[in-house]
């Protein structure tokens, strides 16, 4: 559970330190290697630190997640509900942060990703699955498929160092959210 403690300058501080110090760990060890008097020593923090700002270590990484996420909602919900748009900002976006995804990845812990980019795409970006519906029994299955979609795709291009442009990127999830892959030639 992550501890909110209001946008206290010094608790914001205190977590951007420990999310620091954990990445670094992470690119040395495995996730279930690290504990928390680790990262809290490289931190140059207390444990008692670490314990008023979080619950558990996956807290750190789910706190910068949801930052993430919570900006990019902002920047979107500014932007107009045009599919292709939003998702070459999507990927515009996150590609600002390979290294940080990519240690997710590599670590195996993309589920965090996961879990809220689902978040997102049902509640932020929902507009793009009620236009999309036939039938509002679909919304929900349009909602999963673009949440695990993104998710996909985002991992490969980020595993795969980035190889293809971002428009490229784009346009593959534009033909497959079309069908335009499978179409019948």
């Amino acid at each position: 559970m992550i501890k909110r403690s209001g946008e206290n300058p010094s608790a914001v501080r205190s977590k951007t330190a420990l999310k620091e110090a954990l990445l670094e760990l992470l690119k040395e060890k495995s996730f279930e290697e690290v504990a928390i008097w680790d990262i809290t020593k490289k931190a140059g923090l207390s444990r008692q630190t670490f314990y008023t700002n979080f619950s558990r270590k996956e807290d750190i990484l789910d706190y910068s997640l949801l930052q993430l996420f919570n900006k990019f909602a902002e920047l979107s919900s500014k932007l107009d509900p045009v599919p292709y748009d939003i998702v070459s900002n999507y990927f515009i976006y996150w590609g600002r942060y390979k290294e940080f995804l990519q240690v997710l990845f590599e670590k195996n812990l993309g589920h965090l990703f996961l879990d809220r980019n689902r978040e997102l795409f049902s509640k932020e970006l929902a507009a793009i699955s009620e236009n999309a519906a036939n039938n509002p029994a679909q919304v929900e299955y349009i909602k999963a498929y673009l949440g695990a979609l993104s998710y996909e795709l985002l991992r490969v291009w980020i595993s795969n160092g980035a190889n293809i442009s971002i428009s490229e990127l784009t346009t593959t999830m534009d033909d497959l959210m079309s069908g335009k892959l499978f179409a019948t030639r």
